[in-house]
């Protein structure tokens, strides 16, 4: 039997293969597709970088690029279980979610070329196109970010401005250390800034 959709939200069976679901689930079924995409052309370009690397030279950007996406797509996905309560299958729920899925798909998909033959250095690759890899995560991750403040104003409340840095430390660093990636023409600052961000994750909730 086919979902039945009405304008704004989408309304589907009660009963699937004789199982119950909640609604949750098929907004986190769709957005986990999605997300497995974009860790596929990861992996896939990691590969596929590796078996020529005797032909081409893999460097250090490149990969640690792909390693940040991966950590923030793998934080992504408890971010959003943590938000289940006030998903619902609304039509705009439906498009954002899709939307920051998407983006971090077209953010991995830009991280390794689709030929690597044609590509003499992955690090040239990571120069030209780090504005869209790690551009758009940064995108995805602040806006996920206001998305869990919007619906959880209460972690604010009471915060004068140096509340608010301080609250907010973790991120102000986290977007320095992207930016500095994205700017900078050093590969010495950019490798740092990268591999400072990577450390950043486990640590962000000690700090």
């Amino acid at each position: 039997m086919g979902g039945k959709r009405t304008f704004g939200r989408l309304h589907f069976p009660e009963i699937v293969g004789d199982r119950s679901l909640e609604k949750f689930d098929f907004y986190f079924a769709l957005l986990s597709l999605l997300l497995g995409l974009a860790l596929t052309e990861l992996a896939g370009g990691i590969a596929t970088a590796l078996k020529l690397r005797s032909r081409n030279a893999i460097g250090w950007l490149t990969p640690l690029t792909a390693l940040v996406i991966c950590l923030d797509i793998a934080s992504f996905w408890p971010g959003l279980w943590a938000l289940r309560s006030h998903v619902e299958l609304a039509m705009p729920h439906v498009l954002v979610g899709v939307g920051l899925c998407l983006t971090y798909y077209i953010a991995a998909s830009l991280s390794f070329p689709d030929n690597m033959n044609e590509v003499e250095s992955l690090d040239r690759w990571f120069f030209d196109y780090r504005r869209f890899s790690l551009g758009g995560t940064l995108l995805v991750s602040i806006t996920f970010t206001a998305l869990g403040t919007y619906f959880n104003p209460e972690r604010l409340a009471g915060l004068n401005l140096l509340g608010l840095i301080w609250f907010f430390k973790g991120w102000i660093i986290y977007i320095g250390l992207f930016a500095c990636a994205i700017i900078s023409r050093s590969k010495l600052v950019c490798g740092a800034a990268l591999a400072s961000i990577i450390a950043l994750y486990p640590l962000y909730y000690m700090l």
